[in-house]
């Protein structure tokens, strides 16, 4: 599996809900011709990825120009790529890094109870 430096490469669980309705709204919001998208089950199971990114299944991974954001990090980046720049960044000033990977974690443990899991 090559990854594109150039573009923002999105791995994320494709059997959550959660996550599959967020990938479409920065589908929408972002051009997708800068977007590549890869299935966190797939990536896992690509040992060389799995050890040079540290992929798990509970976190989205945003992975551009040789950096790797994890969490709310990676979400953060992704909406500030979008008209919502400057909130984004507000929120990021106000809401520290530590208790926004907090309700990442909270909702990621309960995400199957928040929305059902996808079927395929």
């Amino acid at each position: 599996m090559n990854i594109d430096q150039q573009k923002l490469n999105i791995f994320y669980d494709d059997m959550c809900g959660i996550c599959d309705k967020f990938i479409k709204f920065i589908i929408y919001l972002i051009n997708p011709n800068i977007l590549v998208f890869y299935s966190l089950q797939n990536a896992i199971q690509d040992e060389k990825l799995r050890k040079e990114y540290e992929l798990n299944l509970s976190s989205l991974v945003v992975i551009t120009q040789n950096k790797k954001l994890i969490k709310s990090k990676a979400i953060f980046y992704l909406l500030k790529q979008t008209k919502f720049e400057y909130l984004i960044k507000f929120i990021e000033f106000i809401v520290p890094l530590c208790l926004s990977d907090q309700i990442y974690d909270f909702i990621a443990k309960h995400r199957n109870k928040i929305c059902k899991i996808k079927k395929r």
